[in-house]
């Protein structure tokens, strides 16, 4: 069987991949537009609006975006920056981890390294998402952006743990969590595509 050092290598290593091709699809060479910079291929490719349509959404939609980004960040702080004792941090995930090697018949070494992955990324995709609807537009230097502020947010939560107790810092959270902003975004811009197709059709 596996070792659990081994799984979480290749967790590790299918999860930059997926990321690096999560960014390939948002965010392809802007050389094919040279002239225009990386807003003016984002406009040509209709992923986002141009300038009339640069403001995406109503008032009162970037209103509660905002509300709801201040209340992600309170929930956030409250899962990754308090205080644990032993493994209760992770015990959510252990626990479902245990459950679903139960279930499948696999080894709990092969599970959690995933699932805890998967959980990290999850958590950083509300941020792709409400960035971009509290900020009130969304272009190429706001996709940018939240992906930046994703990351320094990561960094930030990692350098803390290392002096609370009960929490162990991994460098490995910076991928996941990123990637979790990048799956965020893509799903903004699927939303906003799908929108634009039923505005054409009708």
């Amino acid at each position: 069987m596996p070792s659990t050092t081994r799984v979480r290598r290749n967790t590790t290593r299918r999860g930059f991949a997926t990321g690096v091709a999560g960014v390939s699809l948002i965010w392809p060479s802007v050389s094919q537009l040279p002239e225009e910079g990386a807003y003016g291929w984002a406009r040509h490719t209709q992923w986002v609006p141009n300038s009339q349509q640069a403001r995406s959404w109503s008032s009162a939609a970037v209103r509660w975006s905002r509300w709801l980004l201040a209340l992600n960040g309170v929930v956030l702080a409250l899962i990754v920056l308090t205080p644990a004792s032993g493994n209760e941090a992770i015990g959510v995930v252990s626990r479902f981890a245990q459950a679903l090697a139960r279930v499948t018949g696999m080894e709990y070494g092969q599970v959690f390294p995933v699932l805890e992955f998967a959980a990290n990324v999850l958590l950083f995709v509300p941020l792709g998402v409400l960035v971009p609807m509290a900020w009130g537009k969304f272009n190429a230097l706001v996709a940018l952006g939240a992906i930046g502020l994703g990351l320094a947010v990561s960094v930030c939560v990692e350098l803390a743990q290392l002096g609370i107790p009960g929490r162990v810092a991994d460098p490995r959270d910076l991928m996941s969590n990123t990637l979790g902003v990048i799956v965020g975004l893509g799903f903004l811009i699927a939303v906003r595509k799908m929108r634009l197709l039923r505005s054409s059709m009708g």
